[in-house]
């Protein structure tokens, strides 16, 4: 098969969390596109906290860089978080989007309002915009974020994982009036559409949400306003463990 684009997906953790890992991603690009999953060297094993975000944002960052010199046309950071995101965008030339922009990008054009079911190590519900969702400027059509009670760790060892999504995803139509929901991790990735059966509203795979984006930005031809993102300043940096960084 001959491919027409290449892209670069990178996971910013040191190892895979689940053997599906390296593969979802190609599974979901269409027929003429490469993906190719890397791992950062240095930094954390699961991203949950504005904590691993610093640690793994610079080894995101100069994977991105490397992307762009190997002839990838465009990076997917791996994470709903998006460590790196936005330096990866000012140091590249390249489009480079990230699971949870995207994600959160694709549920307002299929509702009113979103909640987001995140892993994490306690159930919880909360209701008011969180900094992320406020820096995207989309406040009025969030719901709620929902704690699910299973770190990202536990995934892998988790099999009733779509019945406890679904619930809470249940939770969220009925009590926060959610009208769309987004599986905030990529580690569920592939599990939306089980979810969406049971639901009855729009399920937000980060996976699906990402490598569509991408896919658009790449085909027609978009970049990255340098108005917004704009190319680092020639200088010296010093980032131990990294190649591209200076």
């Amino acid at each position: 098969m001959m491919f027409m684009y290449k892209i670069c997906v990178i996971a910013p953790i040191t190892k895979p969390l689940m053997p599906k890992s390296k593969h979802i991603y190609q599974e979901y690009a269409p027929e003429y596109i490469e993906t190719t999953h890397v791992y950062v060297s240095y930094g954390v094993d699961t991203v949950e906290t504005f904590y691993d975000d610093e640690i793994a944002a610079p080894y995101v960052v100069d994977k991105a860089v490397q992307a762009e010199k190997d002839g990838y046309n465009g990076v997917i950071v791996d994470c709903f978080n998006d460590p790196g995101l936005e330096g990866a965008r000012e140091a590249c030339n390249i489009p480079v989007v990230g699971a949870g922009e995207s994600s959160i990008l694709l549920a307002l054009s299929l509702g009113d309002t979103f909640t987001i079911l995140s892993t994490s190590a306690e159930n919880y519900v909360r209701r008011k915009p969180s900094r992320r969702i406020l820096k995207l400027g989309v406040e009025k059509r969030f719901a709620s974020i929902r704690g699910i009670g299973i770190p990202v760790y536990q995934i892998p060892h988790t099999d009733t994982l779509v019945d406890i999504l679904t619930k809470e995803g249940i939770k969220a139509v009925r009590e926060d009036n959610a009208d769309v929901l987004i599986l905030g991790c990529t580690g569920l990735g592939g599990l939306a559409k089980s979810i969406e059966r049971k639901v009855r509203v729009p399920v937000v795979d980060p996976v699906e949400a990402s490598m569509g984006l991408l896919y658009t930005l790449i085909k027609y031809n978009y970049k990255h306003s340098r108005k917004t993102y704009r190319k680092p300043a020639n200088k010296v940096r010093v980032m131990p463990g990294t190649k591209y960084i200076k």
